[in-house]
């Protein structure tokens, strides 16, 4: 898919006649007139799919894994416990060695999707949903077995990753370790550009020129303003996951509000007041940002458009479910799902197609790539290159990913812990509350047989028992979705 923004975009847009219309609020407030509150920042990720938390051995406690650093995935597990999430994902893997091209390519999309979408689906990540986990409790555990860490026949040297659990719901919780984490937002549950217009007036005034009615930038219009160190100005702080390319599509929402205030200039000249224009280009951007986001991106992912919009419905309050989001520094199952879609190494193409460099995953995360390789190279090279199949089967760098931070981390596997963090509940018990049907065997699951087989092995007592995360990845995908039915009907309700 080649997806096109901004300049780029062929637009028919007529300003015959714009009356003065209420401006959304930054912070998200006001939208829902009976829940004013709701949809701003710090308020828990919603729980409706299921309505109770999956905690079995009481209140906040997380599904138990063996504790120790002297156990090996090939173990038996003890009595009461769950896989160790690094062992679940040890078990899923292709061991492709980097020569073999042909096969690799065989595991990227089927439906050759391109890695804009990938890109562009992370960005409306950072838009509706960001939380902060900051209480230091439940390690990782490395299996004594793990050859990424350990040698085998040695005593295990790296014993466990560190994770932090997600804080209180509410600020006068008292004991966050037995208490109910759904999460808190951090930003609005609403697709609203957060990441060019900031969440206050504050973060505002440090975004926008205030008095051409336009956004500041930098290298004459071409990119988001730098502060005093150099580094690009956002609205809201995605330091951990920001890369070249969700960079450089904020670049192109940025140059859109600009374009639509020079638009507007021409039609109404010095008839309004700075104020006004900024307003109502920041309308036309944003609703631009909702109808590619609901009408074509959505529409591309699960291969149907969404169902017709049947009118305002004030009974419903606006949030993000907290099933739909999981992970260590954001929320949710649903959205994780954008790490399967990474690669090991990103091209970077010029204009004939041709290669210029390849790039690992963590080179991406620099930002000053994108004015070395310039906007037009970076969403190219995103256009060009197909993402990965959806599956349970995740990129080797992904699994040892390495964070700005010192360490390495596997983030699928963090995934799973956050999915126990949050009291997810179990894969069948999500599919009901969804009103889809429960599975008895594997084989309904995947029709995959290797699949199958490593899935009996690690939950013998079958779909019932099977954590939610691990059981939405290995369904069969619905005809011309990226998804199976459980992840597919959870982006389409949401």
């Amino acid at each position: 898919m080649y997806i096109t923004f901004g300049s780029y975009l062929i637009l028919f847009i007529f300003y015959l006649s714009i009356k003065t219309v209420e401006s959304r609020s930054l912070d998200g407030s006001d939208n829902n007139l009976l829940f004013p509150d709701k949809g701003k920042p710090a308020q828990p990720y919603l729980r409706e799919f299921p309505p109770d938390p999956f905690y079995p051995d009481g209140k906040g406690k997380m599904l138990k894994s063996p504790d120790s650093s002297m156990i090996k995935c090939t173990d038996p597990l003890p009595k009461g416990t769950y896989p160790s999430p690094r062992c679940i994902f040890n078990q899923f893997t292709y061991n492709l060695s980097p020569l073999d091209v042909e096969r690799k390519s065989e595991l990227r999309s089927k439906r050759k999707i391109s890695h804009m979408t990938t890109w562009f689906g992370q960005y409306i990540s950072f838009d509706i949903s960001a939380s902060r986990n900051e209480i230091s409790s439940t390690p990782l555990y490395i299996p004594a077995d793990d050859a990424n860490y350990n040698s085998p026949n040695s005593i295990p040297i790296t014993k466990s990753l560190p994770f932090n659990i997600t804080g209180p719901n509410t600020l006068d919780t008292t004991d966050t370790l037995n208490s109910v984490r759904n999460g808190v937002d951090v930003v609005t549950p609403f697709l609203d550009l957060n990441m060019i217009y900031g969440l206050s007036d504050d973060q505002l005034a440090n975004l926008r020129d205030g008095t051409s009615c336009k956004l500041l930038t930098s290298n004459n219009g071409k990119y988001p303003s730098k502060d005093a160190d150099g580094a690009y100005k956002l609205g809201i702080s995605t330091k951990r996951a920001l890369t070249l390319f969700t960079l450089a599509i904020n670049t192109v929402w940025i140059r859109e509000h600009n374009h639509q205030c020079d638009e507007l200039f021409k039609v109404y000249g010095n008839s309004w007041n700075d104020q006004r224009y900024f307003e109502e280009a920041r309308r036309w951007t944003i609703a631009l940002y909702q109808k590619t986001v609901s009408e074509e991106y959505i529409g591309v992912i699960t291969g149907r458009p969404l169902p017709p919009y049947e009118g305002y419905k004030p009974d419903i309050i606006p949030g993000i479910d907290t099933f739909f989001p999981q992970s260590r520094s954001d929320t949710h199952v649903v959205i994780r799902f954008y790490y399967n879609f990474f690669s090991d190494t990103y091209r970077i193409q010029d204009k004939f197609g041709d290669t210029v460099v390849d790039l690992t995953l963590s080179q991406i995360r620099n930002q000053s790539l994108l004015e070395t390789f310039g906007l037009n190279s970076v969403l190219r090279s995103m256009a060009l290159q197909r993402q990965e199949e959806i599956d349970i089967f995740f990129s080797d760098s992904i699994r040892n990913f390495i964070s700005i931070e010192p360490n390495v981390y596997d983030l699928p596997a963090f995934d799973i812990l956050r999915s126990r963090d949050r009291g997810i509940a179990l894969y069948n018990t999500v599919r009901e509350a969804y009103g889809l049907s429960r599975k008895n065997t594997w084989s309904e699951v995947t029709s995959n047989e290797y699949l199958q087989n490593k899935l009996q092995s690690l939950y013998p007592n079958g779909p019932d028992t099977a954590e939610s995360f691990v059981g939405a990845l290995c369904e069969n995908h619905l005809e011309g979705s990226n998804f199976g039915e459980l992840l597919n009907k959870s982006i389409v309700t949401q």
